[in-house]
């Protein structure tokens, strides 16, 4: 019986940081390659992720500056618009920040 609420607790428990875990795939996929023109669907593929929130979380990283669109022969691509320590800095911090969130919600549970 506990293993079924469990389950249900994680399950929602992932749906609330969801958001922030497809981001996440996208710095990390970028660190792995830097120079690396893609397009939602070789992230997608690669990750396992849903191709339209993908194409969300991708403009969100384009509003910050984190990641470049361009367009060859009709294509659209994107590629990391920052340097590789910048992108691991940024990593590194998102990381820390989502783990200070994720630390007080489990402190105002408690």
């Amino acid at each position: 019986m506990t293993e079924c609420v469990e389950l249900e607790v994680l399950s929602g428990a992932y749906r609330n940081y969801e958001h922030h875990i497809n981001i996440l795939r996208v710095l990390l996929f970028c660190m792995k390659y830097p120079k690396l023109k893609f397009t939602p669907e070789c992230i997608a593929v690669n990750q396992g992720m849903d191709r339209v929130i993908l194409e969300q979380e991708i403009e969100g990283l384009i509003n910050q500056g984190i990641l470049d669109r361009k367009n060859d022969s009709g294509i659209t691509y994107y590629c990391l618009n920052r340097t590789t320590q910048e992108l691991t800095e940024l990593t590194q911090e998102f990381l820390r920040d989502w783990h200070s969130h994720k630390t007080g919600v489990k402190a105002s549970r408690g």
